[in-house]
């Protein structure tokens, strides 16, 4: 089961014990529910996006909880390794919470990661720690690039991998299964 967040609207000054969000979830291609929060401190609320030409959700409670039970169900063993024993603790509803969280970080993060990879050149040094270091000029170019290649101790360089490998490098711990795209 493919699960994306799309359309997502988030608010940084109003996210206070949760993210403040509004957004579109997918599955398998599909958009299924619309979940937003005010971030203070609730659950999320899930309802069907309103569709093309209609006025109304497509059906009432009953079909929004199939449809996180769903989620739930096929990603609990990604939440089971990542949280253990408190996965069963709690019902779908916080798991699913749980998830559209972590999907959330996932595209705040990439946000951050992609901006900072084009103001500097990050690389890891020998003793494996992220280092930035900024251009002369205002973009990072492949002479910069190898500017710091030669003056630095690199082991990598994140601007020059691809996106993912650069990812898991800077968050190593955010993604939960492969299969949840944010």
């Amino acid at each position: 089961m493919k699960l994306e967040l799309k359309k997502l609207q988030y608010s940084e000054f109003a996210s206070h014990e949760t993210h403040c969000f509004e957004a579109d979830i997918w599955v398998d291609g599909k958009k299924a529910l619309f979940a937003e929060n005010d971030g203070r401190g609730g659950p999320n609320n899930y309802s069907h996006p309103v569709l093309k030409g209609e006025s109304y959700p497509r059906c009432g409670e009953l079909g929004v909880t199939k449809i996180i039970d769903s989620i739930v169900a096929e990603k609990k063993g990604d939440l089971r390794s990542r949280y253990d024993h408190w996965v069963d603790e709690h019902d779908n509803s916080t798991l699913m919470d749980t998830l559209i969280s972590l999907m959330i970080e996932r595209k705040l993060n990439e946000k951050d990661l992609k901006k900072d990879l084009r103001k500097y050149v990050l690389f890891t040094n020998e003793a494996g720690e992220l280092m930035q270091a900024k251009p002369r000029s205002r973009k990072v170019s492949p002479e910069e690039i190898e500017l710091i290649r030669q003056q630095e101790d690199c082991t990598a360089i994140l601007n020059d991998m691809p996106f993912e490998e650069a990812y898991e490098i800077v968050f190593p711990t955010v993604r939960v299964g492969s299969e949840i795209d944010a």
